[in-house]
């Protein structure tokens, strides 16, 4: 992989880390070995910058680079399909009609 691709892949994984809920982000921190204390009681975009710097520096002692990212990249999207998962759920729970007219939950 060229230094471009993987300055590429670094930045979609920036990208992806500001675009978690709080909840994931603090799941995020706890996955690169941050400790509670590091991002406990942080706004999102002070959080963000603590992870995003863990995440620098694990880069920086890594041999494989792309691995790392890849699964760093992995872990956003199965959180942001989690969250896509959940707010389906939520919508089916509406209440409908049978086909007798009784409302019950769809």
């Amino acid at each position: 992989m060229t230094d471009s691709e993987l300055e590429e892949l670094q930045l979609q994984v920036e990208g992806g880390i500001f675009k978690l809920p709080i909840s994931e982000m603090e799941q995020l921190a706890e996955h690169v070995g941050l400790e509670s204390k590091d991002y406990k009681g942080k706004s999102k975009l002070a959080m963000s910058k603590v992870v995003r710097a863990k995440v620098e520096d694990e880069l920086g002692e890594t041999e494989n680079k792309v691995e790392y990212l890849t699964e760093l990249q992995n872990f956003i999207a199965d959180a942001a399909a989690t969250r896509r998962n959940r707010s389906k759920q939520r919508g089916q729970g509406r209440i409908g009609e049978n086909e007798i007219g009784v409302r019950r939950a769809v």
